[in-house]
């Protein structure tokens, strides 16, 4: 702890008498002002000194009280200097951490450090313990309990929850009606039980996922379908997000901007049922095979398909060629679709699913298939659209 100290000048009572000289006042002065100067300096050093020997969070002595005799200048800056080399004391009232810096001084076991004693400190793996949600049948128990006569307490500590959350199940199933539980996540899964699938919401998404879709694993197990599409194209946008809806009924697909671009994004455990495309690395560098029951999806409807490959990996541009009529050369503008993707299981499909509805395509080069004929075109747009 730094000792205070206050700062005096020696005054002659001659000198300070009120017949004194011009000059002796004159030199009165100087000394006051010398003597300010070098108390000032060593206050200085001394308060360096301090900072770098005492420990993290000692509070130096507060020079408030003290003094620098006919000095006000000084005594101003010497308040400025005690609160600039004041280091933080822990747990003092009205301190937010920011400015005296609570969390880097605070050592480990006291408030504001981090982790506070009390908390418990987790990791990923640990979630699998957590109970989110609660089971419906407690919900159910719950609500029965309620309906008979129990009190809000005792069936909150009956059930194990807070006494908020049967008056919120009381709120929300009881008086409004609403159905009970959370229905994105207890979506029943097509292919583990016996629920229909919408056909043409499944063949356009699955063509979106060939083209422009990647699936991630989340935590507990869930699975997140990425749909990625150009920022330009609002109305594509609006569709993805509605086919996922329509594809995992009851879901909440939501979008995050990136470069140029937009993803959606919904989450489900069963996208490994519906999509068991989905594996480690590139669509390209893996084979793409569809199931049996997939390619029954796509026959029946290969329109949506179409749309879910064109609009994801496709384009409808203009090309132009020339020739030679009547001895001249004439150039001739025309549009055409193209699809191009790497993957030549991909390219495969996209070819299937042009003759299952008619239309003439030919391979360009060695990753794009192209629409060209007046007819096929025509019959393209038509099945498809543009994009939008």
């Amino acid at each position: 702890m730094l000792t205070a100290f206050a700062v005096t000048s020696a005054v002659d009572p001659a000198q300070s008498s009120r017949n004194c000289s011009t000059s002796a006042r004159s030199t009165r002065s100087r000394e006051h002002s010398v003597a300010a100067a070098r108390a000032f300096a060593t206050a200085r050093s001394l308060l360096a000194t301090a900072q770098r020997k005492a420990p993290r969070h000692t509070l130096l002595t507060d020079f408030t009280n003290q003094t620098v005799v006919n000095q006000s200048t000084f005594a101003k800056t010497w308040e400025k200097e005690q609160f600039r080399y004041r280091l933080p004391s822990p747990g003092r009232v009205g301190e937010t951490g920011i400015r005296d810096a609570l969390k880097r001084h605070c050592p480990k076991g006291h408030v504001g450090s981090s982790p506070t004693p009390g908390t418990t400190v987790g990791t990923r793996d640990d979630d699998d313990d957590v109970p989110h949600i609660r089971p419906i049948e407690t919900v159910e128990s719950a609500l029965r309990a309620s309906d008979a006569g129990m009190r809000d307490a005792d069936n909150a500590k009956v059930h194990g929850v807070a006494i908020k959350t049967i008056r919120r199940w009381r709120r929300l199933y009881q008086r409004r009606g609403l159905p009970r539980g959370q229905s994105h996540t207890n979506t029943p899964c097509p292919c583990c039980e016996d629920v229909d699938l919408d056909g043409a919401a499944y063949a356009e998404l699955l063509g979106w996922y060939l083209g422009d879709g990647h699936i991630s694993l989340g935590r507990r197990g869930v699975y997140n379908l990425h749909v990625v599409n150009d920022a330009r194209y609002v109305d594509d946008l609006e569709r993805i997000a509605d086919l996922m809806s329509r594809v995992k009924p009851g879901g909440r697909p939501h979008t995050r901007r990136s470069t140029g671009c937009v993803i959606v994004t919904v989450s489900w455990k069963h996208w490994p049922c519906l999509i068991p495309q989905l594996g480690p690395g590139r669509k390209h560098e893996r084979p793409i095979v569809l199931e049996d029951w997939q390619r029954r999806f796509v026959e029946a409807h290969p329109a949506a398909f179409l749309r879910g490959l064109f609009h994801s990996d496709g384009c409808r541009a203009n090309n132009w060629t020339r020739k030679i009529v009547a001895g001249e050369w004439k150039r001739y503008d025309y549009p055409r679709w193209q699809f191009t993707n790497h993957s030549a299981d991909i390219r495969e499909l996209c070819c299937w699913a042009l003759d299952l509805v008619d239309v003439p395509w030919r391979q360009s080069n060695r990753f794009v298939i192209s629409v060209s004929t007046r007819a096929g075109v025509a019959r393209l747009d038509e099945l498809i659209g543009l994009k939008s």
